[in-house]
């Protein structure tokens, strides 16, 4: 009789056990089906080409736990070791690590996917061979900051390692970390504010000789975003995290140094080097986009076809700049519609990029003629004078010019109608930062508003016109002599051949005396 009492009560705190796990299961999976609608929402709000990013945020201000839309991980008022109760993450199982033993903590970054950002040891990296193999491990002997890091007895010297780590990776290194961590190093979480939410925006693993960076790396559109965070590093700038930054994708590779030790990095250090120099990242202005958009409602839309249109387009052509390492910058009504509209201005005829005239090569030529997404229809001016590429895919004509520097304080770029000559003088400026347009990472002017000032007066483009507009940086110049006239004209046909008995029916219109050939292009 007693067995049988006894046999009851665990049947029932069985069930009652049991009924907790249900219920929890059930808390789990209302969480997980939220946050799955959460990401439908933002599936179809990126199918259906919303005009503003800021549209996007707005939506999930109401929610403060964990916000997952499989772009960004978004934190509300709560911060992420309370939010992550919410949900449940699978952890990969991971070893124990003594993290006294600075290789161990560098195997426990590579083990949990993070990778190595850091400029100052790309810079001297030397890679010796490759191992033949499917993983494309690398050999590098030069690899001098860890290895006097790993071999510092004295530990007099203090160093700061910059990783990156996806936002999918960070909870299983989150744990990893916790797990191993021991007294002798500091962990520390950090955020930011982005659009008045709080987000997650790096670890720092502070050792004696050593603190160790790991940003979080967002996907954001077609590229990858860095934001920026509060943490004050000693004797040492921060690569990032001092600002928001902007990256474009790249694959990974592993590398072994002269200790065996293994690290990701970037497969072309060359890119990255050179796309770290401009990743300073710059938002359009969302409040005056907002304030427009209001005032003028469906007059100020965007034009969701011709932004589809242009997109892929303008994205090949600031590819291709880049595989150049050129510099190149949104300029113009296009960068006009960026900052003020987060988008591209509805009523447009063309899309205007500026590269400086003293990196310019034929190779850009070359590349755009007889293209098949977009190609050279013309070209005006001469190199070391007012040149400018009128690309053209058979739908929208997109700009690029080249602009002039003439002292410390200003630079030009040629604008033409028929013989005359025009100057467009613009600031001049060093620096160049990144910005989103259209879901694609594309080259800005660090200080838009003082290059729109100057452009179109001051405070005078933030209020949308679509006619009647005049330049006010814009002056007559000079007339082209008879001797320079005929070689500043090129048309081409689709195939990137010379059409030159339209370049001579053209010329001879504004000549007195008619000339009979044109010479051919030279490269």
């Amino acid at each position: 009789m007693l067995g049988l009492r006894k046999s009851k009560s665990l049947y029932t705190f069985l069930i009652v056990i049991a009924g907790f796990c249900y219920i929890n299961w059930l808390l789990n999976a209302s969480d997980w089906n939220r946050l799955k609608k959460i990401e439908n929402r933002v599936k179809k709000f990126r199918r259906e080409e919303k005009t503003t990013i800021f549209e996007l945020f707005e939506a999930y201000d109401q929610d403060e736990t964990i916000q997952y839309n499989g772009h960004f991980v978004l934190l509300g008022a709560k911060n992420l070791a309370n939010s992550r109760e919410n949900i449940n993450f699978n952890f990969i199982e991971t070893e124990k690590l003594d993290t006294r033993d600075l290789n161990s903590i560098f195997k426990l970054l590579y083990f949990n996917k993070a990778f190595l950002l850091d400029k100052n040891i790309f810079e001297s990296l030397v890679f010796d061979d490759i191992i033949q193999s499917s993983n494309r491990v690398y050999n590098v002997s030069t690899f001098e900051l860890v290895n006097d890091i790993l071999n510092d007895k004295s530990n007099n010297k203090h160093h700061l390692i910059t990783y990156g780590i996806k936002s999918e990776n960070f909870h299983d290194l989150n744990q990893a970390l916790i797990d191993s961590l021991n007294s002798k190093c500091h962990f520390i979480q950090m955020s930011g504010s982005y659009s008045n939410l709080n987000i997650l925006t790096g670890l720092y693993i502070e050792c004696k000789s050593l603190t160790l960076q790991i940003s979080l790396v967002y996907e954001r559109g077609n590229f990858l975003w860095i934001a920026s965070d509060d943490y004050q590093v000693k004797k040492n700038a921060k690569i990032f995290g001092d600002y928001p930054r902007a990256i474009n994708n790249f694959m990974l590779i592993k590398i072994l140094d002269k200790n065996n030790n293994k690290f990701y990095i970037p497969s072309d250090i060359d890119k990255f080097l050179f796309e770290y120099d401009h990743s300073k990242f710059l938002e359009c202005n969302r409040e005056l986009a907002k304030r427009n958009l209001a005032k003028l409602g469906s007059k100020h839309e965007q034009d969701h076809k011709k932004n589809k249109m242009i997109q892929p387009v303008i994205e090949h052509i600031s590819k291709t700049l880049e595989s150049f390492r050129k510099h190149y910058w949104l300029a113009g009504g296009t960068l006009l519609g960026w900052y003020r509209d987060c988008g591209i201005i509805p009523f447009t005829q063309d899309v205007d990029i500026a590269i400086w005239a003293h990196e310019y090569d034929n190779r850009i030529k070359k590349h755009f003629l007889g293209n098949k997404i977009v190609r050279v229809w013309g070209t005006l001016g001469l190199i070391n004078d007012s040149y400018e590429f009128r690309l053209f895919n058979d739908k929208f004509t997109f700009d690029m010019f080249l602009v002039y520097k003439i002292n410390e304080t200003r630079q030009w770029c040629g604008y033409q109608v028929k013989r005359y000559k025009f100057r467009r003088f613009l600031p001049n400026f060093e620096n160049l930062c990144s910005a989103e347009l259209l879901n694609s990472k594309y080259m800005v002017p660090c200080d838009p508003e003082g290059y729109l000032n100057r452009e179109y007066g001051p405070r005078l483009w933030e209020s949308p016109e679509s006619k009647n507009y005049t330049w006010s940086n814009v002056v007559f110049w000079k007339n082209w002599t008879d001797s320079e006239w005929p070689n500043t004209i090129r048309y081409y046909d689709k195939n990137g051949n010379l059409m030159k008995q339209k370049i001579l029916d053209y010329v001879n219109k504004f000549l007195h005396k008619n000339v009979t050939s044109i010479p051919d292009d030279e490269f």
